[in-house]
């Protein structure tokens, strides 16, 4: 949950990528998985094997995914009401990302950032930062690249240096998926692995997975790559010709 990429392949698609750094000891998640609602008729996504919520999910109009913590690292204070990751699995519930913006009780939740990518007839990306009291509401440029990193794990030098190298991969590299995903596996100094995009702290926590959301104009592809294990999953499906929800 705690390196993602935004990258606009035209007008009305994008490449949308969240390498997932975790404790070594949680258990896998699972993919692919699905889940109905009455305003998404299917909803994809990895599930976290402790929690059984995700920390990445789309549907044919809109794309989910969660970082932890809001600007700064915080003080956990559990016990917590709900796990963060079963609050992306709730957006889908909703008529609108603004409906569960409003509507949603974000009390004794922990902070997190949550990136929403709507895209039917345009692409519309909102960032939500929840410090734990308020909600932080921004609407982005989405065509735009972006690179967000978490401030659980990473402070601002770190973020700042990670920033630097998300903009020389944009000066060299082809805005594709399997271009993207190099960059989450082999982003960084290459010596430092604390705070390289696919990082590693022995003992304590290590990226687990990456998982790719290609956008295009009739189909969405997920992909997921658990690392433990060195296996690439993926699952296509066909967007909805005239999509209900804007």
């Amino acid at each position: 949950m705690c390196t993602v990429t935004y990258l606009p392949t035209s007008d009305t698609t994008f490449i949308l990528t969240s390498s997932r750094d975790e404790r070594i000891a949680r258990k896998p998640a699972l993919f692919p998985v699905y889940k109905h609602t009455p305003f998404h008729a299917k909803v994809l996504f990895p599930q976290d094997g402790d929690k059984g919520g995700t920390w990445i999910a789309s549907s044919s109009t809109l794309t989910v995914c969660l970082l932890n913590g809001a600007f700064e690292n915080h003080v956990p204070e559990p016990p917590y009401r709900l796990s963060r990751g079963l609050v992306v699995v709730s957006v889908f519930d909703y008529a609108s990302v603004d409906e569960f913006i409003h509507a949603y009780n974000f009390q004794g939740i922990e902070p997190f950032t949550m990136i929403m990518v709507q895209h039917a007839s345009t692409v519309i990306l909102t960032e939500l930062r929840w410090d734990g009291k308020e909600k932080h509401i921004s609407k982005t440029n989405s065509q735009q690249p972006y690179i967000w990193s978490s401030v659980t794990l990473y402070d601002r030098q770190m973020i700042e240096e990670r920033t630097l190298w998300f903009s020389q991969w944009l000066q060299e590299k082809a805005f594709n998926v399997e271009s993207i995903r190099g960059f989450h596996q082999s982003g960084g100094k290459g010596t430092d692995t604390s705070y390289n995009i696919r990082m590693n702290r022995p003992g304590l926590v290590s990226t687990v997975s990456i998982t790719s959301v290609e956008v295009e104009i009739s189909l969405l592809r997920m992909y997921y790559e658990d690392l433990a294990t060195n296996t690439l999953a993926q699952q296509t499906f066909r967007r909805l010709a005239y999509p209900q929800i804007i």
